[in-house]
């Protein structure tokens, strides 16, 4: 299983890569949800992306958003969150460990 570590971010990305070539059509677009649990099902139609929030006290979570994407779309998405994530361990943000499922601890 592959684990995905965060490291502590010291250097603040280019600020070329944040400002280029994007606009926002409204100010109420930077005012982004924030979700720590995902849940995506599967079907031959599409990927059906349930994002939500867990609670602090309850065992439970509380989905605010969900997205239904076409296959094509999908299959996109996954290649270029591969490529940003590999872009993130060569500048050193994060990184990635392979874990042998198979032993304990």
């Amino acid at each position: 299983m592959k684990q995905l570590i965060q490291k502590d971010i010291k250097n603040k990305m280019d600020e070329k890569e944040q400002t280029e070539n994007y606009r926002y059509l409204d100010e109420k677009v930077k005012n982004f949800e924030f979700a720590d649990w995902v849940r995506v099902q599967c079907n031959p139609l599409g990927m059906l992306f349930s994002f939500g929030k867990s609670h602090p006290e309850k065992q439970e979570f509380i989905i605010f958003s969900e997205i239904l994407l076409p296959i094509h779309t999908a299959h996109s998405l996954q290649q270029i969150i591969m490529k940003q994530l590999e872009e993130l361990q060569k500048k050193g943000f994060i990184k990635i460990e392979i874990k042998d499922e198979g032993k304990n601890g």
